[in-house]
C-alpha cells in the first residue's frame, strides 16, 4: 500500500514539474504598437512627435532609427518622443519592446519633404544694357539657410548674399552662373540661373509730353519720376532744361518732380557703378491749357486743347495735321 503511495506521489510530482517547467518556457506577449506613420512632413524644425503604445510592467521600450541619416530621439526610451530628421530624408523606425529575454518589434515610416530654393529672377540670355542684376529668390523656410554664390564667370560679387534678394555685380560681357542653395544640418539643395552682362546703360524713362493732373493751372504739379536704378549703383537727378523745378528726393529713382503747367523739362539720370557712369534724360511736360499729340510716324508734336472734355486742334495746328497726313 505504502509503495503504491509512493509512486502515486512520485508522478504528481514529475508532472508539476512538467507543467512548471512549460510555463517557464512560456515567453510573454509584448504586442508593441509603433503608431501611426509621418509621409512627406514640412515643418519648422523637421519634427514629429510619435506616438507608441505605453510599456507595461515590467516591459522596457526603445525607439531605433533602422535607416535614414541625420535623425536623432528627444528621449529614446519615451512612447511619444519628438523625432527630428532632415529636409528630403526618409527613415524607418522602430518601437523595440522587451521583457527578460523577450524581444518585439513594430515599424513606421518617417520622411520629410526635400526643400526646395526657387529663383524669381525671369531672364533672356544677356541682360540688355546692364553689368548687375537684383537677384529674387523665395525666402529660406522652416529653419533653414539660404544663400547666393558665383558658381562660373570671372570679376563679380553678390551684395548681401545670405538675403532672398540680393545685388549682383559683375564685369561687361562676360558670362556667369548663379546658385541660390539652401541649407538645413546635412541636407543642402541648389537652384542656379546663367544669364550673360552687356556694356553699362542707365535708363530715366519714357517721355511724358502730356502729363494731365488734378490740380489747377495756378497750381503746382507733381509727377514721379520713372528711372531705373542698376543693382549696386548709385544715383542723381539733374533738371537740365526748365524752371521753376524741384526734384523732392534726388537720390530717388522713383523721387516726385513737382514743375508748373506748359512748361517743357528735361531731366538727367546719372548713374554711377564700380567707377562706371552714364545717363540718360527724360523731357516732361503738364498739361496746362493746351495739350500735344505726337505723331509717331516722324515725331512731330501738334498742340491742342480741351473743351468740356473734347479735345479741340486749332484751325492752324489741324490744316497742318491734315496735309501731313495725306
Amino acid at each position: 500500500m505504502k509503495r503504491l503511495f509512493y509512486q502515486a506521489l512520485t508522478v504528481t510530482l514529475l508532472m508539476a514539474g512538467l507543467i512548471a517547467c512549460q510555463k517557464d518556457d512560456e515567453k510573454p506577449a509584448l504586442n508593441p504598437d509603433a503608431g501611426s506613420s509621418f509621409i512627406d512632413i514640412e515643418n519648422d524644425g523637421y519634427v514629429v512627435t510619435l506616438g507608441a503604445s505605453a510599456v507595461r510592467e515590467n516591459e522596457t521600450g526603445i525607439w531605433r532609427i533602422y535607416s535614414g541619416d541625420n535623425g536623432r530621439f528627444e528621449d529614446v526610451n519615451d512612447p511619444k518622443t519628438k523625432f527630428f530628421g532632415e529636409p528630403g530624408q526618409s527613415y524607418l523606425l522602430g518601437w523595440e519592446l522587451s521583457n527578460g529575454d523577450s524581444y518585439e518589434t513594430s515599424l513606421i515610416d518617417v520622411s520629410f519633404k526635400k526643400m526646395i530654393p526657387v529663383i524669381n529672377n525671369s531672364l533672356t540670355d544677356t541682360i540688355t544694357g546692364k553689368i548687375s542684376l537684383y537677384l529674387k529668390a523665395e525666402e529660406a523656410k522652416f529653419g533653414a539657410v539660404g544663400k547666393w554664390e558665383i558658381t562660373s564667370g570671372e570679376g563679380g560679387r553678390i551684395e548681401q548674399a545670405d538675403q532672398a534678394n540680393a545685388e549682383f555685380i559683375g564685369k561687361a560681357k562676360e558670362t556667369y552662373t548663379v546658385s541660390w542653395t539652401l541649407t538645413y544640418g546635412e541636407a543642402q539643395e541648389s537652384s542656379t540661373i546663367t544669364f550673360s552682362t552687356d556694356e553699362f546703360t542707365v535708363f530715366a524713362g519714357n517721355d511724358k509730353l502730356d502729363i494731365k493732373t488734378n490740380s489747377g493751372l495756378e497750381d503746382d504739379k507733381f509727377f514721379t519720376l520713372e528711372g531705373f536704378l542698376p543693382a549696386g549703383a548709385t544715383g542723381m537727378w539733374e533738371v537740365h532744361q526748365g524752371h521753376p523745378s524741384t526734384v523732392v528726393t534726388a537720390n530717388n529713382p522713383n523721387s516726385l518732380f513737382k514743375g508748373v503747367a506748359d512748361t517743357s523739362y528735361t531731366l538727367i539720370w546719372n548713374v554711377e557703378l564700380d567707377g562706371l557712369t552714364a545717363s540718360d534724360t527724360v523731357d516732361i511736360r503738364f498739361r496746362g491749357k493746351w495739350g500735344t499729340w505726337i505723331d509717331e510716324r516722324d515725331g512731330q508734336t501738334y498742340r491742342f486743347c480741351e473743351i468740356n472734355g473734347l479735345e479741340w486742334m486749332t484751325a492752324q495746328t489741324k490744316a497742318k495735321a491734315l496735309v501731313k497726313l495725306s
